[in-house]
């Protein structure tokens, strides 16, 4: 009977939208790869990646989010030191020293390292919601985050770098933080930003140059970010067709596998495909959202929005890149670009959101209609709302 109530309670439009943005990523994959071999190395390595990301949506539901409150800060602990680990012992490639090899496949602990810090910010935040008008309460929440973000920085991932900020951001705001603390911290970052464009790695400084002004070295830090946006033109309404895009078939887009992997997409299946795949990513994240709106708990709550921020600015940044409105950084766009660890941790994101879907006990998540609103979460959404609505039940 409990088991037949988890699965009433588990969301499966959030379950079957990321499965098949899964499955699209492998098709882009092979088209990218296509030249390579009759089935690349890297399509077989993603499918396997798929598949252990469906074996954690069907686990999420047997596992209690609330159970990971008591290891936050063991999860915190392992992930900083996996970081310190990757700068001593890491592989190095590119100039970035980001990746552990193990056997065939790489491991990129700054991936994990995201969900690590979702839990603890979630967990520091639910301990004491009394307490976040205390500027010492909050500060503590930028040291929890300075750590990570500083490693990853100095592998040097400047990409990540900035998404641990965001989900900080995201969270923080969440948490009910007074906006004089966060208005002086943003003052502090934007200083500091400033002090270190002085400082920062030359290929760091060529992409800023490069967003102001491609055409300016064309055929060499400008080259990706103009080969992008031909691609994204070339597609136009309907695209070229699965597998004859020219822009990814001759290779003229480089790692176009991975970081640009959007830019296949909008050469062979057109703005038609590129919308369809945008739309998917806005179910996605109205479900994770309504999930965070009915959560019971601050820690259920406070994960679930984390979770929710990461996949958006991912999205946001990456779709941003490739249409030329942000600067080319190394940021994958969830389950499409290839790679292991960012597929599989964004997969344990959302196994979390189905966790707390099940757990919370919110009897709202059935199947259809997929745009539908929970009453609590309307609630939630209108709080002005809340003392009528109690006021009517009680009578």
């Amino acid at each position: 009977m409990i088991v037949v109530r988890k699965w009433r309670l588990y969301d499966y439009w959030l379950t079957a939208v990321a499965i098949v943005l899964g499955a699209v990523g492998i098709v882009l994959i092979r088209s990218a790869t296509l030249i390579e071999s009759e089935v690349s190395v890297d399509v077989m390595k993603q499918t396997a990646f798929l598949g252990m990301g469906v074996v954690i949506l069907a686990l999420a539901p047997k596992v209690n989010y609330r159970w990971l409150g008591s290891l936050a800060w063991i999860g915190y602990g392992a992930s900083v030191v996996m970081l310190l680990a990757v700068l001593i012992a890491g592989v190095s490639i590119g100039g970035s020293q980001r990746w552990f090899l193990i056997g065939p496949f790489s491991l990129q602990p700054s991936e994990f390292a995201k969900i690590a810090l979702i839990v603890v910010l979630a967990h520091y935040f639910s301990a004491g919601p009394h307490r976040v008008e205390d500027i010492r309460y909050f500060f503590g929440s930028i040291v929890i985050t300075a750590v990570p973000a500083f490693l990853v920085f100095r592998e040097p991932d400047l990409g990540t770098t900035l998404m641990f900020l965001g989900i900080w951001g995201a969270m923080v705001f969440m948490a009910g933080v007074p906006f004089k603390y966060i208005i002086g911290v943003t003052v502090g970052l934007l200083c500091a930003v400033f002090l270190q464009l002085i400082r920062i790695k030359e290929y760091m400084w060529e992409r800023i140059t490069t967003f102001l002004d491609p055409t300016a070295d064309p055929l060499g830090a400008g080259y990706n970010a103009l080969q992008a946006q031909i691609s994204v033109g070339a597609g136009e309404l309907w695209g070229r067709g699965l597998f004859q895009g020219s822009q990814t078939q001759l290779e003229y887009l480089r790692v176009q596998h991975k970081d640009f992997v959007f830019a296949v997409l909008a050469e062979e299946l057109g703005f038609v495909g590129s919308m369809l795949v945008l739309v998917l990513f806005a179910v996605l994240l109205m479900r994770a959202t309504l999930i965070a709106t009915s959560a019971r708990d601050h820690f259920g709550q406070n994960i679930a929005v984390g979770v929710t921020t990461f996949i958006f600015l991912q999205t946001f940044v990456n779709v941003g890149m490739i249409i030329g409105l942000l600067p080319v950084t190394g940021m994958p766009l969830p389950f499409l670009s290839y790679g292991g660890s960012a597929l599989l941790a964004t997969f344990i994101g959302i196994g979390l959101l189905q966790s707390i879907a099940v757990h919370s006990q919110v009897k709202t998540y059935a199947m259809p209609p997929v745009f539908h609103v929970p009453a609590r979460a309307r609630l939630r959404l209108l709080p002005w709302k809340t003392q009528s609505a109690e006021e009517g039940r009680r009578s």
